[in-house]
């Protein structure tokens, strides 16, 4: 099977503590080999939890932020990761605050077998504090509509404006 890269542009105190507060975690429980991550950062880096990653058998790529403005920074790191990867490789392009269910990776792995290229999981705002790891899938959704960030609530049939 291939490996997974994953890519988590993270920079700032608040992402950062963000990152450490659930998602992360979440990550690592969906992850069933190990696999790379790759962290765009900027400034200290003893954040990163090499010890932990490394013992759960995964490697670990950290790269300097790139670009100008947070937008621009956030697409090259992303971009970065895709240009790392060999054929075959398996690529999360994901935020510091997104929590993954249990079978997110199970789930684009099996697409993948299918031939497919491309698999697209859209992540709904919500407010903190992060959902428990290793939530499924039904379980994260129920979760999120929960937990809606005010924006989202806005959008609602019936809800909002």
């Amino acid at each position: 099977m291939s490996p997974w890269i994953v890519s988590i542009p993270c920079w700032g105190q608040r992402y950062i503590d963000t990152l450490l507060s659930g998602p992360l975690d979440s990550i690592l429980v969906a992850l069933k080999r190990p696999a790379t991550f790759m962290f765009h950062t900027s400034g200290d880096r003893s954040w990163i939890p090499l010890d932990m990653l490394y013992a759960a058998g995964h490697t670990v790529e950290v790269r300097e932020m790139g670009g100008p403005e947070k937008y621009s920074a956030f697409g090259n790191a992303h971009r970065e990761a895709i240009d790392f990867a060999e054929p075959g490789d398996y690529v999360a392009l994901l935020s510091a605050d997104m929590t993954v269910s249990r079978e997110t990776f199970s789930a684009c792995e099996r697409q993948f077998v299918r031939e497919k290229w491309l698999v697209i999981a859209p992540a709904t705002s919500t407010l903190p504090p992060s959902p428990e790891p290793g939530m499924s899938s039904k379980a994260l959704l129920e979760w999120a509509l929960a937990h809606l960030h005010p924006i989202h609530q806005e959008v609602v049939w019936g809800v909002g404006h």
